[in-house]
Parts: structure tokens; sequence; C-alpha cells
């Protein structure tokens, strides 16, 4: 019997205005018994964070076809998220052998509709897509810090994933899609005053602006799981986790697009 194992889609599009939709279906095995969630997080231009919770879990679409759609039941009604991958399949070697994450949709169209709220327009964007699964309780990890993200920048597009550990050990892998595709080791993320620069070994950097913080602050907090339960069986098996999430407009040369990344400190980094 699996004594744990925790599965995520994790699935968002960023707007020409800066607006963010990120979509989630999660699955929790602990002890034999799995839980199934879902639900969204919507950042405005205006500061609002908005987050709804899926009246019952949801099956996992085919996110090896080349056009994939998410749907779920929220209390104002339906809500989907359709994905037309570009470009995706991307399972980076390397890692940890108790926790995997692969691309599914590095770049694409993506398009947002509440069904329920006719007053809602569609929200369509540039979109990403991420598949993660643990096999251990993420308190057993020993992670430290991870910095992760996506820059959409003309017809390019850059993704990174670095994991540090309390130990001090880095496994850093980045995406950069265009013209050529590439995958490296190298990551250069500098924060500086004006923002953050961001690259990869052989490439133009991308400059990100100071951009908006859209979420800053315990990664386990209420609004993501308003039920004091399970608020608490999830800090059975999870360090604290605070984390940062950021929308920045991204710049390389001429060519303008978004960048939304996070980062994520655990136990007493946090």
């Amino acid at each position: 019997m699996v004594k744990y194992a925790f599965e995520k889609l994790y699935a968002d599009l960023v707007t020409s205005d800066g607006t963010v939709c990120i979509a989630y279906l999660a699955w929790t095995e602990l002890f034999g018994v799995r839980h199934a969630s879902a639900g969204l997080e919507l950042y405005t231009p205006d500061g609002r964070r908005e987050v709804h919770h899926a009246r019952a879990g949801v099956a996992l679409p085919d996110l090896d076809a080349r056009s994939w759609q998410v749907r779920f039941e929220l209390p104002s009604g339906p809500f989907e998220l359709t994905h037309e991958a570009c470009a995706g399949g991307w399972e980076p070697p390397g890692g940890q052998a108790d926790l995997s994450w692969s691309v599914k949709s590095a770049a694409g169209r993506a398009e947002a509709r509440f069904l329920g709220e006719p007053g809602r327009g569609p929200l369509v964007g540039r979109g990403y897509a991420d598949w993660v699964v643990l096999r251990r309780p993420t308190r057993q990890l020993g992670l430290g810090q991870v910095d992760w993200g996506r820059a959409h920048v003309g017809d390019e597009t850059l993704i990174w994933n670095r994991i540090r550990t309390e130990r001090g050990d880095a496994w850093t892998r980045v995406l950069s899609l265009g013209a050529v595709r590439e995958e490296v080791t190298e990551l250069h993320l500098e924060e500086h005053a004006e923002g953050v620069t961001v690259g990869a070994r052989g490439a133009r950097p991308i400059e990100l602006d100071r951009g908006r913080v859209l979420h800053e602050g315990p990664a386990l907090d209420r609004e993501r799981f308003p039920s004091p339960l399970v608020r608490g069986l999830v800090t059975l098996v999870s360090p604290k986790m605070t984390e940062t999430r950021w929308v920045r407009r991204a710049r390389r040369g001429a060519e303008h697009g978004w960048a939304v990344h996070e980062r994520v400190r655990f136990g007493s980094a946090a």
C-alpha cells in the first residue's frame, strides 16, 4: 500500500494586461485514502486576488494531447480552462527520486471561461502547465528553496526551475524555446533595483521589471485551505512554507511580453 503520494496539475494563463489565472487539480493519498481537490486563483491588475474552490474533484485530461481542457464546478457555475500547447512534453533529467516535475504546456494559447458568470468575459493569453508528483511527504524531502517560472517574450519562452536542499545541494534545469529549442543546467537569475535579469547559457538575457507581487505569505494559507481539518492534515506532511509569486513585464531587445515566477522557502528557510 502506498502510504503517501501527491500529484498536481498546475495550469495558468497571463493576458495582455497582466491578469493571471491559475487552475490546479490535486490528488493526495495518505495511508490508502485518496483525496481530490481543484480550484483556481485569479489575480487582476488592480491588485485583487480571488481564490475559488471546486465543489468536487475532477478527472485529469489527456495532457499529451495538443489541446486539452480542465473543467470543474464552482459555486457560481462551471469553469473551463483550455490549453492549446505550441510546445510541451518536457521532462528534464535528474532531480530527486521522490520528486518529479515535467512541463506539459511550455507555451501556447490558453483561454479561461467562467460559464456561470456571464458578466465575466473570457480570459485569453499565453499559457503554461506542469505536472508534479511526490512519493514522500514534503517534510522528508529536505527542501530549502525552490525558484521556478517562465517568461514569454515575442515568440520565445524561457522556463526555469532551481531546487536547493537544506544541505546546500542544487538542481537546476532551464528550457529555452524559440527558433532553437535548448535544454541547459545553468541559470542566470539576478535581482536588482530595476527588477530581475533572467537567462540561460548562450542566450540573450530577458529583463523583467519590478512587476507586481501576486501573493506573499504562507503557501498553506486559509484562503487556499479554508477547512481547519484539511489544513491540519496538510501541515502533518508539509513543513512550513512561504511563497512569493510575481507577474512582471518582460523585455528582450525590442520584444515584450510577461513573466510569472515564484520563490518558495521551506522549513527553517521560511
